[in-house]
């Protein structure tokens, strides 16, 4: 933390009450969490589910990283078409 105590829990608490408001980017770092099991238990299906979010409100990071869980099945089913239809999109979003 930055002036605070290190807390990833409640890192996770704020990111979720964001992310549930629509904010994309704490959408992105609530999947980070489950990915790494960072202040919650790891969940690959959760980090994906978080990704598909934070992709469809438009951040390309997410975009990329959910292009990567199709590529490696990692989290979900592996579908090489749809990481190339998200891949694209990330491309054509600049990233």
């Amino acid at each position: 933390g930055e002036g605070v105590a290190k807390d990833l829990a409640l890192a996770v608490s704020w990111w979720r009450k964001a992310a549930e408001a629509g904010h994309a980017d704490a959408m992105y770092n609530l999947a980070w969490s489950y990915r790494k099991g960072e202040g919650v238990a790891e969940d690959l299906a959760l980090a994906v589910s978080w990704w598909r979010k934070a992709a469809e409100a438009g951040n390309t990071d997410a975009i990329h990283n959910l292009a990567r869980a199709y590529s490696t099945g990692e989290g979900v089913a592996k579908d090489l078409a749809l990481a190339v239809s998200w891949w694209r999109k990330a491309a054509e979003a600049g990233h």
